[in-house]
Parts: structure tokens; C-alpha cells; sequence
């Protein structure tokens, strides 16, 4: 164990000395404060919009009520019942930005925060789930952001501090008088890889904690996010070590720097790139994506019917006076609700064929180590396809449990004694997270996977001296 900690100690001091591991940790540090800081602002962003989009709300409720308010104050007698309050006004569910969102931004790109419609209004619903949510097309690299620094710019630094730390000895000769001592030339190699990829791994990691947990600050306390920090430390260690274990196999087959070098960027370029683009055409061949001009035309199909439709409920409806309100009210939400399922009906097979492709790019996530981390830090940051769907879905229950709502108080006919009570009665949509284990299960699979990778590569490449 003395010779480890000896060869440890002279080749740190050896890569401090010489500047390697201070610059590249600079330079590490540079690219994250970047990342972090283009996350925090597309966060800040995200949050303002929302914050917008209730206020409209809120605003446009306040004048309903205010209207009530006058009804009520003049002719209390004449107040509507509150099931008439209820269809009066807009709602507007909306998904909160995760605390750590920032972490990965290009995925939450693609997917609604919110949904804007009126009980009666039967295509504002379907902005809750547009057809392209959970596309895996979402996967592609977007943003500069810290999940970007992860997957693709952190291997290439670990690379570049220890591709050549035993070709370097081989090809100058001094790895045949390191064979001639009474030490174990894996053992050496060990020390010599930790004392430069181990620790600049650390301190990436250190950073990147860091700057993940800044990204959350003012909102949310660092006691808060815990879990997710200890769980992007898991990812980015093991995703760390498989990339040193791989130098690890490439310096003992590489007889140059040069031969080494070149393989050490020919790794990284497959792992990063090549794989996950060569899956990316597989999928296209194998599920390709819904043909906008079909769906285009389905739905244009459905939009003439559902004109015909209604102009045939005109005709038989009859003149308006002779309808009671509460009725008409009633019949438009049994009727909203049969034209939304003509619309459903259209969009079935580019959601369901959308669906597929989403499953297959789940499921081919484990073929490469860099979709395995970015896969985790999406679902770590809530940027994932899982809790986009969980809103679009729970966002659709709301719709239909109001509307089963509002009939019931309009069969009732009940009314408020005052606009507070009528402001109560309003349904508020609430998101309701993912529990802990659905969250994070599917994180430490892929934590479990890298794991594996890194495993494999060791078993494989046994030292051969």
C-alpha cells in the first residue's frame, strides 16, 4: 500500500506542479458558471411566465366576482347559482417549475407549463397535451446548460488529464524500469490515474454541486433539494469513473501518447455522439414519427364535422328565449364534452405512434452511458417526459371533474350569500408530484447502470504488462 500512496502523492504533485489540474479546473469552473447562470436565467423565465399566466387568471376571475359582487349588492334575488359562477370563469392549471430545473433546461423547452380553457371550450383543452409531448427527438442536446457540462464536457477534460498516463511511460521507455521494480505496474497505473482523473473528478463534482445548488437558491432551501443533490453526485461519480476506467483499458493497449490520444477522442466522440445518434436513426426507422400533413388533414376532418354538428344542434335547439339557462349550460357540457372526444379521436394514432417512440427511447437509453446521465438529470431536474405527461394527464381529470362539478351545482341550483362564498366555491388545480420512489427509482437504474459499464470495463480490460 506504501508504493500506491507514494506514486499517488508524486504524480498529484507532479499534474499541480505543472499546472494541468489547476487549469483544467479553471476552465471546468468557467464552463459551469456559464451553464449555471444560462439555467438559472431560463428558470427565472420560466417562472415569470407562469406568474403571468395566473395573474391574467386571477384578474379575469376578480372581475366575474366583482360582477357578482354588484348583483349581489343590487338585486341579491337575481344572483346567479353558483354552478353558473363556475362556468363563468377561465381556468388556467400550471406545472411548477422544479426547484432544479436549471440543471437541464432543453428538455423543459418542449413541453407546456400550462393550459388556458373554459369549460365549454372544447380545443383549448387539447393545449394540455399536444402531440409532440414526450417526442425523444427532445433528447437532442439544446442549451448550454449543466447537464450539457456533464454529459459531453466533462469526459472530454477527464480524458485530457489522464489519456496518456501510462503511454507517456511506455512510449519514453521509463515503463520497462517500472516493470524492473518490485511493484505491481497496475498498481502504479491505479495510482497514477486517481492521483490525476481521481482528483480532477472530485473537483468537478464539487463544482458541480455547487453550482446546482445555486441554481435553487432563492426558492427553495439547500435542506430542500438534498436528495436530488446527493443523487447528482451519485450520477456524476459513477459517470466519471466509467470514463476513467476506459482511459484505464486505452493506456494499456496504446503504445504512443499519440495512438492514445486518438483513441481516447475516437471513445468519446462514440459515447457522446455517434451512439446516441445511430439509436436516434434506428428509432426513425423503426418508429417514425406521425406525418404532420396526416394529422393536419385528420384534424381538419374532425373540425368540419364538429361544424356540421354544431350547426345541426342550432337548428334543433330553437329559439334561445324558449331555453332555460341552467339547461343550455348543461347540454353545452355534455356537448363540449362529445366534441372533445371527436378531436381525441383524431389525434389517437399520432399520440399513441408519439407514445411508442417515447417507450423505444426509454428503453434505448441504456445503450449508452452518456443517455444514462442525461436521462437521470432530466428526471433528477423535472425536465423529463414523465412529469410533463403526469400534468397533461392530471390537467384532463381536472377538466373532467369540473365539468361533472358544474353540472351538479347547476342541477342544484344553489346559490352564495356573499362573493367570498362565491370565490371559495371556484375548484383550484393543484399538481400532484410524483411519489418518491416513481421519481427516483428509475434514477438509480440508471445509476446501477452506469455501474455496470463501468464494471464491464474493468473485468474486460484486465492490466497486461
Amino acid at each position: 500500500m506504501r508504493p500506491f500512496i507514494t506514486a499517488f502523492r508524486f504524480e498529484f504533485r507532479r499534474g499541480v506542479r505543472e499546472g494541468v489540474l489547476p487549469a483544467l479546473l479553471l476552465l471546468f469552473a468557467v464552463a459551469v458558471v456559464y451553464a449555471a447562470w444560462n439555467g438559472r436565467t431560463w428558470r427565472e423565465n420560466q417562472k415569470a411566465a407562469r406568474e403571468a399566466a395566473l395573474r391574467d387568471t386571477a384578474k379575469f376571475r376578480d372581475e366575474v366576482l366583482a360582477r357578482y359582487a354588484s348583483i349581489l349588492e343590487r338585486t341579491p334575488e337575481k344572483a346567479p347559482n353558483t354552478g353558473m359562477l363556475m362556468v363563468s370563469v377561465w381556468y388556467r392549471p400550471t406545472i411548477p417549475v422544479a426547484p432544479l430545473a436549471a440543471v437541464t433546461v432543453g428538455q423543459g423547452e418542449g413541453y407546456p407549463f400550462d393550459l388556458r380553457f373554459h369549460p365549454s371550450n372544447t380545443r383549448a383543452i387539447f393545449a394540455a397535451r399536444p402531440i409532440t409531448i414526450g417526442n425523444p427527438e427532445a433528447r437532442a442536446v439544446g442549451r448550454f446548460d449543466l447537464a450539457f457540462v456533464v454529459v459531453v464536457v466533462l469526459p472530454l477534460l477527464l480524458l485530457a488529464v489522464v489519456f496518456d498516463v501510462w503511454a507517456a511511460e511506455r512510449e519514453s521507455g521509463v515503463a520497462r524500469l517500472l516493470q524492473a521494480q518490485p511493484v505491481a505496474p497496475g498498481l502504479l497505473l491505479g495510482a497514477k490515474l486517481l492521483a490525476r482523473g481521481g482528483s480532477a473528478l472530485l473537483g468537478f463534482t464539487g463544482i458541480l454541486a455547487a453550482a446546482s445548488a445555486w441554481t435553487a437558491l432563492p426558492d427553495t432551501s439547500l435542506t430542500g433539494v438534498l436528495p436530488e443533490m446527493a443523487l447528482i453526485t451519485l450520477i456524476v461519480l459513477s459517470y466519471g469513473a466509467f470514463w476513467l476506467l476506459l482511459a484505464r483499458a486505452i493506456n494499456m493497449v496504446a503504445a504512443s501518447s499519440s495512438q492514445a490520444a486518438l483513441a481516447a477522442g475516437a471513445a468519446w466522440l462514440a459515447v457522446v455522439a455517434l451512439i446516441p445518434a445511430g439509436l436516434s436513426t434506428v428509432r426513425d426507422l423503426l418508429q417514425p414519427a406521425p406525418s404532420w400533413p396526416a394529422q393536419t388533414s385528420a384534424l381538419r376532418s374532425a373540425e368540419v364535422a364538429l361544424e356540421r354538428r354544431q350547426k345541426e344542434r342550432a337548428a334543433a335547439r330553437g329559439p334561445a328565449s324558449s331555453i332555460d339557462r341552467n339547461a343550455l349550460v348543461l347540454k353545452s357540457l355534455v356537448e363540449s364534452a362529445e366534441d372533445q372526444q371527436l378531436l381525441a379521436d383524431a389525434q389517437a394514432s399520432a399520440r399513441q405512434q408519439q407514445d411508442k417512440r417515447r417507450q423505444w427511447a426509454d428503453t434505448y437509453r441504456f445503450a449508452a452511458p452518456s443517455l444514462l446521465v442525461q436521462d437521470a438529470l432530466e428526471r433528477i431536474a423535472g425536465t423529463d417526459a414523465a412529469r410533463a405527461n403526469a400534468f397533461s394527464d392530471q390537467a384532463l381529470d381536472f377538466i373532467v371533474t369540473l365539468r361533472d362539478l358544474i353540472q351538479q351545482h347547476l342541477r342544484d341550483g344553489k346559490k352564495a350569500a356573499s362573493v367570498r362564498e362565491y370565490a371559495e366555491i371556484i375548484p383550484q388545480f393543484t399538481f400532484e408530484e410524483a411519489t418518491v420512489g416513481e421519481r427516483f427509482g428509475p434514477v438509480l437504474i440508471n445509476f446501477a447502470s452506469l455501474c455496470g459499464f463501468s464494471a464491464v470495463t474493468w473485468l474486460v480490460f484486465r492490466p497486461k504488462f
